[in-house]
């Protein structure tokens, strides 16, 4: 897969340090605005970045206006990737795997659902040969009271896995759960997303309700590897139903409006209408954070606020 767009900067010059920023968006509907808003953004703060950015898409004329390098992706490759089970989010870790062996620097995914709070070259600098990026540590399975995640976490104390050398995964009590979000890795740990694509695929058939097991793969196989570091200060990840749909209408009249102006124009203006947690919401998140943070009380999931 190739083609597309040369990657580089907002005057489209070519980015060659070898460091990625990556995005998987495939299908139509309100993902193609996220993804572009995103994308946007990350020039917000970085206008003359020193990575290139990539969007794999089945439909590449959606980011032809954009300084990026577009992977296109065929129906075939997008059916594969969901695996015989047909799980569409297995389809991330294919597109890391991938955009790994490609690469020769740091790898940085990112799902469309995002914008940037700080500028992307902290993540890439969160990553080396020790440390990988996830999102943020959301939770543990038992911990958290979620029914899907106890069902979750009594399935693998009732089961034997195993990873592809034959050494049993030895997983705690109450396994942590991580958000992929954003996804951080250098080329050699391409075979810890083999090894979360294996699990997964053992996980999958059990007919489990949690729908993200793909990042709980994941972040069980680098934690196995590596020391995980977090992401959530540098990029907002509004997947919440109640963040998300409300506005929706305003990126997308902000994206429409702002085409053909200059990045950091179009960037400032889709700032000021960015998906945020507003009112009573972000309170009661500002409060649990408190009390996580003095240890009173955990959040049952930790998110952007």
């Amino acid at each position: 897969m190739s083609g597309g767009t040369s990657g580089g900067t907002s005057d489209g010059t070519r980015t060659g340090n070898g460091d990625r920023l990556v995005y998987l968006c495939y299908g139509e509907g309100p993902i193609v605005a996220e993804t572009e808003f995103s994308i946007v953004s990350s020039f917000r703060l970085d206008p003359e970045p020193a990575h290139e950015v990539v969007v794999y898409t089945d439909h590449p004329e959606h980011f032809a206006h954009l300084p990026v390098r577009v992977e296109p992706l065929s129906a075939e490759t997008l059916a594969a990737w969901s695996g015989p089970d047909g799980y569409a989010h297995r389809r991330k870790l294919e597109c890391v795997a991938h955009a790994l062996r490609e690469a020769t620097g740091r790898v940085v995914f990112v799902d469309g659902d995002t914008w940037f709070r700080r500028p992307p070259r902290e993540l890439f600098e969160r990553v080396d040969a020790r440390h990988a990026l996830m999102h943020v540590r959301e939770n543990t399975l038992r911990a958290s009271r979620i029914d899907y995640n106890v069902e979750l976490a009594d399935h693998l104390s009732t089961h034997r896995f195993e990873d592809s050398t034959g050494r049993p995964y030895d997983f705690t009590a109450d396994p942590p759960s991580w958000n992929s979000g954003v996804i951080g890795l250098l080329p050699e740990h391409a075979p810890l997303v083999r090894e979360a694509l294996g699990l997964l695929d053992r996980l999958q058939p059990a007919g489990l309700r949690l729908h993200t097991l793909e990042q709980f793969a994941l972040g069980i196989a680098l934690e196995q590897a590596l020391t995980v570091r977090e992401a959530i200060d540098v990029v907002y990840h509004y997947w919440q139903t109640e963040i998300r749909h409300p506005a929706a209408g305003r990126v997308q009249a902000t994206l429409e409006r702002t085409r053909g102006a200059d990045l950091p124009t179009r960037a400032r203006a889709l700032h000021r209408v960015r998906p945020r947690a507003h009112g009573r919401r972000r309170a009661r998140a500002l409060l649990s954070g408190a009390l996580a943070a003095l240890g009173v009380r955990r959040p049952a999931v930790r998110a952007n606020a």
